[in-house]
């Protein structure tokens, strides 16, 4: 019975320790896909968003040792893979529209789209490592 207990905790601190990970992620995709639709301007777009990712990184609470920190972006890479994987074999009109703010890599390669599942995820980690470096060069 405590097993079970203890399990139902560990999924309820991993889904507290992600959430503003995916809430930032959700809201920055619905944002970028919104402005590529009515701007037009995808390169800089595409960079823009690497670039709010690792800022975003920069907020996040350090979770003090490596797998904390990654288990703490991990469900936005979960999220990325399930969307650019499973839902086009649903829905494939769907993954046009969740790939708009990565369509630049698409331009360039089209094979390059599915790095788009690892970008954010990686992006949230160098700012977290960022803030990391600069709270252990300040003491």
């Amino acid at each position: 019975m405590s097993s079970g207990k203890t399990e139902k905790n560990n999924v309820k601190a991993y889904l507290q320790s992600n959430l503003p990970s995916v809430m930032f992620h959700l809201f920055l995709t619905v944002s970028a896909m919104l402005l590529v639709l009515f701007t037009n301007q995808v390169k800089g777009i595409f960079f823009s968003i690497l670039v709010i990712y690792a800022l975003f990184g920069l907020f996040l609470k350090n979770q003090g040792t490596l797998l904390k920190n990654m288990q703490s972006v991990s469900l936005v890479f979960i999220i990325n893979l399930i969307f650019y994987t499973l839902l086009p074999v649903v829905l494939p009109q769907a993954l046009m529209f969740y790939s708009l703010p990565y369509i630049y890599l698409g331009f360039i390669n089209g094979q390059l789209i599915y790095l788009a599942v690892i970008f954010p995820s990686i992006c949230i980690l160098i700012g977290l490592y960022v803030k990391v470096l600069m709270t252990s060069f300040k003491n």
